[in-house]
């Protein structure tokens, strides 16, 4: 039997992600999904995580277990995600780099790490989202990072055998929505947007990497659909 934490942020690709973990671990694991409240402005990311694990724990109670929140509020900043006195760049003006939350997946999975201790110290893998579209401006979804910091976290504390999976870290949005769709993922009930609003601002570049890859495989977006 497999414990897998899965990181899940609420958003498309993790999303994905959890029910991929879900389809794919055998009957006997156990899946502990933990989202992290670090502040951002895009709440709403949080309340589609539940949603998503309440879905999935109506299909299989004794295999996903109720998700773990964490608060780290005003921790981290140097980003529009975190800061709403700087605005949110649209993609066209070509300044991505500048929302990256510095150190923000370090400060996941080493939450992550700890939270398996608390779990009893015999977690497989803890897994994360992170995509093919991420490696240009996020320097902390490189392949090189993650072996990195497994690496670091088996020097630091007794979990030696934990493993950090990234299982769509070479796949496009387009890959990943297309394994979502065979797995009748809730798109409806995830969130992207790097702002809070009521309703996807379509400018930031989560929204347009996003609406791309459903375009790509010739879909609308299913949570445009939802009205």
């Amino acid at each position: 039997m497999q414990k897998i934490i899965c990181l899940l942020s609420g958003g498309a690709d993790s999303a994905t992600m959890l029910y991929h973990t879900d389809c794919f671990s055998g009957i006997d694991d156990k899946i502990y999904p933990l989202t992290v409240n670090y502040g951002q402005r895009h709440k709403k990311e949080i309340d589609c995580s539940l949603k998503l694990v309440e879905m999935l724990r109506d299909k299989r109670i004794k295999k996903v277990q109720p998700l773990k929140i964490i608060d780290m509020p005003a921790l981290l900043s140097g980003s529009p995600l975190v800061d709403i006195n700087l605005s949110v760049p649209r993609q066209d003006e070509g300044k991505q780099k500048q929302t990256v939350v510095p150190f923000r997946n370090t400060f996941f999975i080493l939450l992550a790490a700890n939270y398996a201790k608390q779990l009893g110290g015999d977690i497989s893998e803890i897994r994360i989202g992170a995509t093919f579209e991420d490696l240009e401006n996020y320097p902390d979804c490189r392949p090189e990072y993650f072996m990195a910091l497994e690496r670091l976290i088996h020097l630091a504390d007794t979990l030696h055998g934990i493993k950090i999976n990234v299982p769509f870290n070479l796949m496009t949005k387009k890959q990943v929505y297309a394994c979502g769709v065979d797995l009748s993922v809730p798109y409806e009930n995830t969130w992207t947007c790097y702002k809070g609003g009521a309703e996807p601002c379509h400018v930031c570049d989560a929204c347009k990497e996003r609406e791309k890859g459903f375009e790509d495989l010739f879909m609308t977006d299913p949570l445009l659909e939802k009205k």
